[in-house]
């Protein structure tokens, strides 16, 4: 009779590591990824032959929106963050007032937190970028709008992402048409 209650007792303790690992694998963003705001705005000027480099860093807005992967979001988490920028096309002697340009985003760089830069990590933050824009010296600005969204990570992982800042650097650039 000893036996069989100690069999019940190791299959309950099993059955509750269970449902504790399937509570934890569905909640747990909940309250631990640093917070961001869902839509920020900043102002790029790029003159003719000239790169201009970015740093955002997503969750430094102070705001009480939390970045969450899809289909976690519960009050105030969000699924993605929208970074909208003013880009202007300024003259330059290289390009002439109305000179037709193509303004181009490009991803430089990725870290999450200050161990995670180039990793398998950094593969669950995924940055759309915009598309090729024509923009004009000394025309008017185009808005170019970034947006930053998580994949739910491996409970393995999970711990190298909870509480930690995500930096994206981007490249803004124009090239004459």
């Amino acid at each position: 009779m000893l036996f069989k209650s100690k069999k019940f007792a190791v299959l309950g303790l099993a059955l509750a590591a269970v449902v504790a690992t399937a509570g934890i694998s569905l909640a747990y963003w909940a309250s631990t990824v640093s917070g961001s705001n869902a839509n920020n705005t900043g102002t790029v000027e790029i003159g003719a032959g000239h790169d201009v480099t970015t740093t955002v860093v997503v969750g430094s807005q102070s705001s009480a929106d939390y970045l969450v992967p899809a289909g976690r979001a519960v009050d105030a988490e969000v699924e993605s963050v929208q970074l909208d920028f003013t880009v202007a096309f300024n003259s330059t002697a290289v390009a002439a007032e109305g000179t037709l340009g193509h303004l181009t985003v490009t991803v430089v760089h990725v870290a999450i937190g200050t161990t995670h830069t180039d990793d398998a990590i950094t593969a669950y933050v995924n940055v759309a970028l915009p598309t090729v824009a024509d923009i004009y010296a000394d025309g008017d600005d185009v808005t170019s709008s970034v947006v930053i969204t998580l994949d739910e990570p491996v409970i393995e992982d999970y711990d190298e992402i909870a509480n930690q800042t995500i930096t994206v650097t981007l490249n803004f650039a124009v090239t004459i048409a």
